[in-house]
């Protein structure tokens, strides 16, 4: 098995039109955001390149984040190039999230992503959402020769 992880400073806002404020630094990517408005935040997973063979499969995503109390993650996604492979519904509000998800290996071939959805609800502050990292647990399987049937 192997753990892969990305700082939160790569994250990718999806609609940067609707951040009142962005920050990428030491502690990841800090969004703020007015009330009644929504994003998705997007982090690669760096995954290991393996030989012919070879399948990769995913069990489990983790992230850390911060969140103040004018801002919900509702739902957490993993996707494997354009293929949802994982998708949460969830309930964070204003604390300090440090979260692991298991689940049934899937097989993946492609990039790995890890998405939060954020809504930024009504009130003093404005909503704000760190994102400070997040990955996945992968393992190989199945190595056979090149030409090899793994019988």
């Amino acid at each position: 098995m192997a753990r892969f992880s990305t700082h939160g400073v790569a994250a990718v806002v999806e609609f940067p039109t609707n951040v009142r404020r962005i920050m990428h630094n030491l502690q990841g990517t800090t969004i703020f955001q007015s009330a009644r408005t929504d994003n998705w935040l997007h982090l690669p997973i760096a995954a290991e390149h393996l030989s012919i063979g070879i399948q990769q499969r995913v069990s489990e995503v983790f992230f850390k984040c911060t969140l103040n109390e004018n801002a919900r993650i509702d739902e957490v996604r993993l996707t494997d190039e354009n293929q949802i492979v994982f998708r949460r519904t969830i309930n964070f509000v204003g604390e300090d999230v440090d979260e692991r998800m298991r689940f049934t290996e899937v097989p993946f071939v492609g990039g790995l992503v890890l998405t939060l959805h954020v809504e930024f609800l009504d009130g003093t502050p404005e909503g704000r959402m760190e994102f400070r990292n997040g990955g996945a647990t992968t393992r190989a399987v199945g190595v056979f020769p090149v030409g090899g049937s793994g019988a």
